[in-house]
């Protein structure tokens, strides 16, 4: 639940007005793809298959369409877009600091999910082997394995 808590409160700091002005549209570079990769995402993986928490669903399958052929967690990628948008129009340094917060807690859950993904099904070693944490492999320098 931590995980859950702390995603949650660095998405609102991410997308709280600190400047009290509303974004400019430049927010919209990083909020339409988040929506477009959300929907897809949930479309490819609806609820019931996955859980808020980073620990995976003991009935669930392991999914390997749509993005999720490409990148492991696209929902948090979809979070991550979101609050690029979310820096891009405000230009603050608070909604910078949070955006990073947010990364990190993103990060730390993905890889904590990925302990029970690893053990649930064992073709999730040959999945992660070809796909990328939040981009696809051909958009990352080093492998985040």
């Amino acid at each position: 639940m931590p995980y859950v808590v702390a995603q949650f409160t660095a998405l609102l700091l991410v997308a709280w007005p600190w400047s009290g002005q509303w974004p400019s549209p430049l927010v919209l570079l990083g909020w339409l793809p988040s929506l477009g990769l959300a929907l897809w995402s949930l479309w490819c993986n609806p609820p019931g298959n996955f859980r808020i928490r980073p620990v995976p669903h003991p009935k669930g399958r392991l999914v390997c369409t749509g993005p999720y052929r490409h990148i492991r967690h696209p929902m948090y990628a979809s979070l991550l877009l979101f609050a690029l948008g979310c820096v891009l129009g405000y230009l603050s340094l608070a909604t910078l600091v949070s955006a990073l917060l947010l990364a990190g807690v993103l990060w730390a859950k993905a890889h904590r999910e990925e302990q029970g993904l690893l053990s649930q099904f064992p073709a999730y070693q040959d999945y992660r082997a070809s796909t990328g944490l939040f981009l696809p492999p051909g958009l990352r320098r080093r492998r985040d394995r």
